[in-house]
């Protein structure tokens, strides 16, 4: 028989591991979004600025947050004495919840990114970007195929 005291502490563990996604996000797409806006701008008067590789730069964003917020994590499970057992499964389900949302929200962000690109006439190149697209292929098989790469990747 499952004890509720222990899954209860699983779940309560995985909310206080993803309390911070919200800055991260905002953080992240904020400054995301202000290097792309100086490149339209910066494009508009000259065609030699590219800037490109979002999901690049999220993994490194991604690996550099998780390094400096796991000891911080670690430490207070222990002091609160939540068993090993239970911080390996909630850092596990926590790390498999943000790979999905991220590459959910990279992916979107960069079709948003693409599209605004493509009406401007600016090469936007990327990792995403040096996955073709078929012809008779829908947006949204091609939506989840680099959805599905960069779940990989995160």
């Amino acid at each position: 028989m499952k004890n509720d005291k222990n899954n209860s502490l699983l779940m309560s563990s995985v909310r206080i591991l993803t309390r911070d996604y919200k800055k991260f996000y905002i953080s992240f797409f904020g400054i995301m979004t202000i290097l792309y806006v100086i490149e339209f701008v910066v494009a508009a008067f000259s065609d030699t600025v590219r800037i490109g590789g979002i999901e690049h730069v999220f993994a490194i964003a991604c690996f550099v947050s998780g390094l400096t917020s796991f000891k911080e994590n670690y430490f207070f499970f222990a002091q609160n004495q939540v068993p090993k057992r239970t911080i390996t499964m909630a850092f596990a389900i926590e790390g498999i919840f943000f790979g999905l949302v991220s590459a959910l929200l990279v992916n979107v962000y960069f079709h948003i990114i693409e599209w605004i690109s493509s009406l401007q006439g600016v090469n936007l190149p990327g990792f995403l970007a040096l996955i073709p697209n078929v012809e008779g292929q829908g947006i949204s098989i091609g939506f989840l195929g680099r959805l599905i790469l960069v779940f990989c990747l995160y």
